[in-house]
């Protein structure tokens, strides 16, 4: 999490939560807040990013939530 909090226009990351079926692969569910100005292009390569280190640490599958305004 501290990874991708540390992203371009990552501004928090919260409702983190994560389970594993076995000992291999583990599942997380997150929102992350980004400028409510931030383009949808721009939220899809960030979503790549997020994907892409999730994967690196061995979560094979994960819902990620973006906020743009005041939500939790």
């Amino acid at each position: 999490i501290k990874e991708i909090s540390s992203y371009k226009n990552v501004l928090d990351v919260h409702f983190i939560q994560g389970w594993s079926l076995d000992d291999s692969s583990s599942y997380l569910t997150l929102h992350v807040k980004v400028p409510s100005e931030l383009q949808m292009k721009d939220v899809d390569i960030l979503r790549e990013q997020i994907e892409e280190c999730l994967k690196n640490n061995h979560v094979v599958y994960s819902t990620i939530q973006f906020e743009g305004r005041n939500c939790s």
